[in-house]
Formats: C-alpha cells, structure tokens, sequence
C-alpha cells in the first residue's frame, strides 16, 4: 500500500482563502490521485491542488499553511493534526540548495590564502600579541599574578611551616647585598625577598618585583662577591619584567586573558604560569642582557666580574649530586658558556678589591636558616 492509498479517505476540515479574497471560510480537503481537493461546506469543488507542486510551511502553533505552488496567492490553514501528518508524509519535501563546491584550482588557491594568512597570524601577529599584552597587564594585576606564583611554589615544595628563612640578622646582611647588587639602577627596585630552606642552587624572579632565594645558592657562593653577581642578574629579570613576559609569550589568548583581567574577572593564574617560568629557558638576548647588568653593577662596586663566574661554573659543574628540587639550569641556558666569559676576564682584574660585605656579615649571611 502507498502512501496516498493509506490516507485515501482522510477528510478534514480548515479555512481557506482565495486568491483575491480578504477573509477565509470553512472547506473540507481531502485526497485524489496525486491532487489535494477542496470542497466548499456546500459540497461544491473550489480547487484541485497538485501534491507534487505544494508549497507547506509549518507555523510555531502547530498550524500549517499551505498554498499550491511558491508564491501562490491561494492559501489553506490546516489545524487537523491526522491530516497535517498525512501532508507531511504525502506531499513532498523541498529539497535544501546543492552546495557549490569550488573547482580544484579555485579550492586550492584558497587553501594556499588561508595557510599564508595562517603563517602571518602565526609569526607576526601572536608575538606582537604578546608584545601588547605586556602593556595591558596592571601593575597590581602583575603584583597578584607574582603573589599566586609565591604561593603555588611554596606549596609545591611542601617544606611545612619551617620552610621561608626569617632571621632578622641574616636578612639584613642579604638586603644589604641586594643594594650593592642593584646600585646601578635608578630608582632603586623595591624588591620582595624570600629565602627558602632548601639544598638546591636555586634562585627564582617571579613578576611583581618578587625574588626567591635558596639557601643552597647562598651556601654555594664562596664569597659575598660571587652571589652579588647573580643576585645582580635576577634583579634585572625583575626590573625587566622578564618573569611575565616568559609567561605570556607561552600562553593562549584565553591564559592572556585571565593574565590581564583576573582581579576583575576573578580569575586565578593558570598553574602553566608556573610550570613555563620553572621550566622554559630564557631566550639567550634576554640571559645576555642580565648578564651585562651583573657585570656593570660589579664594575660599579669595584668588584671583579669574573667572581660570578666562579659561581656559575660551581652551579653548572656541581662537586657533588645536586640534591632533588628546581633546576636553576632548566630557565637559566649555557651556565657553563657564560661561566667561560666571565672567567675569561680573571687576568684583566686587579686583585685586590673592597669587599661587598664586611666579614661578620657575610658570615652571619651564611648561616642564614641555621636559627642562630
């Protein structure tokens, strides 16, 4: 049995409007051989519509609209749900518009566009992205990012409560170091200090003017000049900005975004903030611009460079196996090459000079952890 067999004695009633007609009237519609017909209530045919050419359109109430072919005039109004399901099962359904598909040399020559404006995007546009996102991020949006990277690093080496230094003595001996280590800036970085009680060779720029010293670094210096070196170089990532920079340059426009807005989206940092700044090295012309700041600021101090040297090779070709935590070595790239250059300039340098810190200091800074 066919379709329009199965609904052959189907009636039902609905309203119908003429062509040039303002209002509608009752009709009763059923179906012929591959015709829909309307019946006035007084039994006379008004139309026969060809099932092939109907134009349906389902309204939001249920309802359907009909006419005999697009863009007639003519129209039922169908509410009978039995018939409506044998139109939409009779009559057939519009079929959606082919779509063109561009000949080959056409979709190629678009293909080769979109990569090359995917490679512009890519290599052009993300890094000065980047670039101007260093511009949009407040300083007190910078100050809570480096706050939340404190935290998350702290917490990661699960060192319990004794794990940050306080002892004032210490402390005071390694401010004073980090004056003779940024004397050649102007204004002097107002600098957040925090020594860590742990073996590794460890030092850590966070944004926001935040530095993180171990106590195995301090422990590795021989003298106070050589660990004014390196603390002269992380200061310089801090007053660079190099910490947030590293961090947007590796994150996604989503990331960026939270970097920028967090305080007022309430956002917390991505934890990749962390991983990149722990992990990623520093680009070479950024480690070379530190590197030239820890050499002028010891010129500047009357101290000889090569001393920080001395404690790059120690860092780099440890006596010993270095003990588990961070790798100094892992954002800080060619400890060994740069330890090389400045030992190069030993025999240039007098050899006698005015220490950073007197003796007792120095002593005292040593100790730093011990509790004494």
């Amino acid at each position: 049995m066919t379709a329009l067999e199965q609904y052959a004695r189907l009636e039902a009633i609905a309203r119908y409007r003429g062509e040039t007609a303002t209002s509608t009237r009752e009709v009763v519609i059923s179906f012929g051989e591959r015709t829909l017909i309307i019946v006035g209530m007084d039994d006379i045919p008004i139309a026969h519509w060809p099932l092939a050419s109907l134009d349906v359109e389902h309204q939001d109430d249920g309802s359907l609209e009909i006419a005999a072919f697009e863009g007639g005039a003519e129209r039922l109004f169908l509410s009978d749900p039995d018939m409506i399901e044998a139109i939409d099962v009779v009559a057939p359904q519009p079929l959606p518009p082919p779509v063109e598909v561009p000949p080959p040399k056409r979709r190629w020559a678009w293909l080769t566009v979109l990569a090359f404006a995917g490679a512009i995007v890519y290599f052009l546009v993300v890094p000065l992205f980047s670039g101007r996102v260093m511009d949009l991020v407040p300083v007190e949006r910078e100050r809570a990012i480096g706050l939340a990277m404190h935290s998350q690093f702290l917490q990661g080496l699960e060192l319990g409560e004794a794990g940050v230094c306080e002892e004032p003595d210490s402390l005071g001996a390694l401010q004073a170091l980090i004056e003779r280590a940024s004397s050649t800036l102007t204004p002097p970085p107002d600098i957040t200090l925090t020594v860590v009680d742990h073996p590794s060779t460890f030092a850590l720029a966070l944004p926001g003017d935040q530095l993180i010293v171990f106590r195995g670094l301090i422990a590795a210096a021989n003298t106070p000049e050589e660990l004014a070196g390196l603390i002269a170089h992380e200061i310089h990532h801090v007053v660079s900005r190099d910490p947030l920079r590293k961090i947007l340059d590796a994150a996604s426009v989503k990331e960026s975004l939270h970097h920028i807005g967090g305080d007022i989206l309430g956002e917390p940092v991505p934890e990749t903030a962390l991983e990149v700044l722990l992990n990623q090295p520093y680009l070479p012309e950024v480690e070379a611009a530190a590197d030239s700041h820890a050499d002028a600021t010891l010129r500047a101090a009357e101290v000889p460079p090569a001393k920080y040297g001395l404690l790059l090779r120690r860092i780099a070709n440890p006596a010993t196996a270095p003990p588990p935590g961070p790798d100094y070595a892992a954002a800080h790239p060619d400890l060994a090459g740069r330890a090389e250059r400045f030992s190069d300039l030993e025999s240039a340098e007098p050899a006698e000079f005015t220490p950073i810190l007197p003796d007792r200091d120095w002593l005292v800074l040593q100790n730093i952890c011990s509790g004494l």
